[in-house]
């Protein structure tokens, strides 16, 4: 679900609210769910917390939205932490 100035994640236990992007232009919308959702798996199997793992979602996917060209726009892990760290 999203909000205006937030997104929620519904779990068959909880709500959890998520920092909002920052607002972006969008010039494409190839690939920015699967992106999400993949990164949102993984990092819930390498342990991150609930809580955790859809702002590393958001991070990941949120570039696509502002950039041409699919999957040469996902960024790296690394390049995501430094997004991740600011929610």
């Amino acid at each position: 679900m999203s909000g205006r100035d937030f997104d929620v994640l519904v779990t068959g236990q909880e709500l959890v609210e998520l920092s909002s992007t920052d607002p972006l232009r969008a010039v494409a919308a190839t690939g920015p769910g699967d992106v999400f959702t993949g990164t949102l798996v993984t990092r819930l199997a390498h342990g991150d917390s609930i809580e955790e793992a859809p702002q590393s979602g958001l991070a990941a996917s949120s570039p696509l939205l502002a950039a041409r060209g699919g999957a040469s726009a996902i960024p790296t892990l690394a390049e995501t932490r430094p997004h991740r760290e600011t929610r």
